[in-house]
């Protein structure tokens, strides 16, 4: 029966798989081979098809890959502030350069915001916690006033708010001019013309803006700045 049989791969770690490099040819399997030949390390019965891959710096499953989808997940820490991106991520079993463990930042282009930063009172978060220049307070900070002939006294219900704002006007006749909502840096955010009635109060829907700190401007008719208050919108 020489030269006749199927061909038998020697199997030296006994993980079922056969090393193409070592053949028999017989009728009957030997001891030791089998009929396979895709074991790609016969010393290491660890590897073989199929195989679980750690981090190992080796081929375990055979696939040509070594080390590949295993090990943790990295998010890019573009601005070098320690804190990572969520949206752009890569699973190695080492570091890469530029990567951290975490995903917690929220501005991964400007190393100044990370979880924990100063809060400054510059129409960002600052510290990632989704309020903008949240560590401002009405109690800690007086309100504007315009020391102006005409000065319109008003108030703010409820400040804070979450998006509806009745401002209450003072005077006893109809009330007519332009309201101005500038954020903490000085940008002019929102604007409404009214006209309110004596004993009602003027309604504007803030919804739309950012939650954080603004400030509140009431012009009359003819363009005086008349009042201004100080206004916190939030979404708790």
């Amino acid at each position: 029966d020489e030269a006749v049989g199927p061909i038998w791969y020697q199997d030296a770690d006994a993980d079922g798989y056969g090393n193409a490099t070592t053949s028999i040819q017989a009728c009957d399997q030997p001891s030791t081979f089998v009929a396979n030949a895709e074991d790609c390390d016969d010393n290491n019965a660890q590897i073989y098809p199929g195989a679980t891959e750690i981090c190992n710096t080796l081929d375990d499953d055979c696939n040509g890959l070594i080390d590949e989808a295993v090990g943790p997940i990295w998010y890019q820490d573009a601005d070098a502030d320690g804190y990572g991106n969520a949206t752009t991520s890569i699973q190695a079993c080492n570091q890469p350069s530029t990567f951290v463990a975490n995903a917690e930042d929220c501005n991964d282009n400007n190393g100044a915001i990370y979880p924990g930063a100063g809060e400054i009172a510059n129409g960002l978060d600052d510290d990632c916690n989704g309020i903008v220049d949240d560590t401002l307070f009405v109690s800690s900070v007086k309100p504007i006033v315009d020391h102006t002939n005409g000065q319109i006294q008003l108030s703010l219900l409820p400040n804070p708010t979450s998006g509806l704002l009745h401002i209450i006007f003072k005077q006893s006749e109809y009330v007519s001019g332009t309201v101005e909502i500038l954020n903490p840096i000085g940008q002019r955010v929102f604007t409404q013309d009214i006209q309110v009635e004596q004993g009602k109060p003027g309604i504007l829907h803030l919804e739309h803006l950012p939650h954080g700190n603004y400030f509140l401007i009431f012009r009359r008719e003819d363009g005086a700045r008349t009042g201004e208050r100080f206004m916190i919108l939030s979404r708790n």
